[in-house]
């Protein structure tokens, strides 16, 4: 199963949101790993297309330190208690410079198909210290899912209200 940041995104096929996780991660921390632990470090945590991806840029740890707060922030909006998946059954794929999507194999799909959620939407950033993502996660439209909230689609909030 892969499940992306916007498959099934729509007018009307927004669900319940099921999960919200977020992550910061230290872009120092990460830079260091890279360095003292090597491909042993990219071949653990990171998949193969994201090593592409990422290791194209001047300065890859930024990168790198994005996807891993991803990888964290998906474990966390799917609500892991006990088995974690594993970081290479979540990938993070570059759909064009600005705009990613998450997909879903193995274990970590398994898991979302069993809390039902069917959309995860990412949202990455970083600067030369830290590397942060939200990953918000949805059911599909009439899925009950315990603890999830009722967020109308296309409705924000009043102008002056948070």
């Amino acid at each position: 199963m892969s499940s992306s940041g916007r498959a099934g995104a729509g007018p009307g096929t927004a669900g319940r949101v099921v999960g919200v996780g977020v992550d910061l991660v230290s872009v120092t921390d990460v830079r260091h790993a890279l360095k003292d632990l090597g491909e042993g470090y990219l071949e653990r945590i990171f998949t193969q297309g994201e090593v592409s991806w990422c290791g194209a840029a001047a300065d890859p740890a930024p990168n790198f330190a994005a996807v891993f707060a991803a990888k964290e922030a998906v474990v966390k909006a799917l609500r892991v208690d006990d088995l974690h998946p594993g970081w290479r059954s979540i990938e993070v794929h570059k759909r064009d410079e600005h705009h990613f999507e998450v997909r879903l194999f193995g274990a970590a799909a398994e898991l979302a198909a069993q809390q039902g959620t069917h959309e995860l939407a990412l949202s990455l950033s970083h600067n030369t210290y830290l590397a942060t993502a939200i990953v918000i996660a949805t059911s599909s439209p009439g899925h009950e899912s315990l603890g999830a909230l009722d967020i109308p689609a296309a409705q924000g909030f009043p102008p002056g209200q948070v």
